[in-house]
């Protein structure tokens, strides 16, 4: 739903005043004052040249002048419908759709960024606009939804959606996330990550699952030696090898991993200390992400033996698993 208000008319009233204003003060007005990439008041003074301070004085005459027409009945309901939408942090085309009156252009300038500029007590910046300055709200938008992180850097985003300023909804309110640092991603809302466990971190927190290594390192390993990837993981306390080939949470309380030596041992002593080969490769393959040359592998190598197709352990080795600890 739109505010429908006279926008041509408050237009035509400041363009007027724009028209009767001094060469210089118009000058000074247009390209800079209402344009905020334009050049400064003391890049328009060498060029004019005219001294600094007298631009100065022209450039604040010229605000004054619009600010007066600003009181007119016209322009001020339109630049009241805007103060009064603006409560929060508020997208410049979404505040136009509310009311479009505000779309009417003075020589290409359109009106809401002459009031933003001249009148009303908002800012805009990176297409957003509000009641305070932009990067203020940003940072303290951020710092709010920060609180709501859990220690792997990520909250829901019903959750965050509570704290986000009026009126932002939808894509906008992804684009504000993303503006105040975070990044969106399956019903999420990430924190920037500081480090590359971070990121590991943040990735498998979303995915709420076990990774395989590849995968993780295609997201986040962005000029990173595979290597260099893989020890940053193992050094930090959040993350653990689920098994051979994918890596979790160690909140989410896996297993622990283990070797392929281990699993043979474990199932061993499961059996009583032999089982024929093929099963226990059958077993352990089931079981666990490993492959079955790695198993076959292990079979053969000390403390194991193979006799008979059965696996059993050396005798040495037999006889020390079994003293009592």
């Amino acid at each position: 739903m739109s505010i429908c208000l006279n926008g041509q008319a408050a237009a035509a009233q400041i363009s007027a005043t724009i028209e009767s204003l001094p060469g210089p003060e118009r000058e000074v007005l247009l390209r800079h004052t209402l344009n905020p990439e334009g050049p400064s008041v003391a890049a328009i003074s060498r060029e004019r040249g005219i001294l600094y301070s007298r631009m100065l004085e022209q450039e604040r005459h010229a605000r004054k002048r619009i600010a007066e027409t600003c009181r007119t009945p016209v322009v001020q309901a339109v630049a009241r419908a805007a103060e009064q939408l603006t409560t929060g942090v508020l997208r410049i085309p979404r505040l136009l759709q509310l009311i479009p009156a505000l779309k009417c252009g003075v020589g290409g300038i359109p009106l809401w960024r002459i009031l933003v500029r001249t009148t009303l007590h908002l800012w805009e910046q990176g297409g957003w606009i509000a009641p305070r300055p932009i990067e203020q709200a940003a940072a303290d938008c951020a710092g709010a939804i920060a609180a709501l992180m859990d220690e792997h850097g990520i909250a829901p985003l019903y959750v965050v959606a509570d704290d986000l300023p009026d009126r932002l909804a939808g894509e906008d309110a992804g684009r504000w996330l993303v503006y105040c640092g975070f990044t969106v991603r399956a019903g999420y809302v990430v924190a920037p990550p500081r480090t590359l466990a971070d990121k590991a971190a943040r990735y498998l927190a979303v995915t709420g699952v076990p990774c395989h290594f590849d995968e993780i390192y295609q997201h986040i390993g962005h000029g990173k030696s595979r290597d260099w990837v893989r020890t940053a993981m193992w050094r930090d306390p959040r993350l653990m090898k689920a098994d051979v080939r994918t890596w979790g949470l160690t909140a989410w309380g896996l297993d622990p991993y283990t070797s392929v030596a281990d699993l043979v041992h474990a199932q061993l002593d499961a059996e009583g200390g032999a089982m024929p080969l093929s099963e226990l490769v059958a077993v352990i393959t089931a079981r666990s992400d490993v492959h079955r040359t790695s198993v076959y592998d292990a079979a053969a190598r000390p403390p194991f033996t193979v006799v008979g197709g059965t696996l059993t352990r050396l005798p040495t080795v037999a006889a020390k698993r079994k003293e009592p600890r």
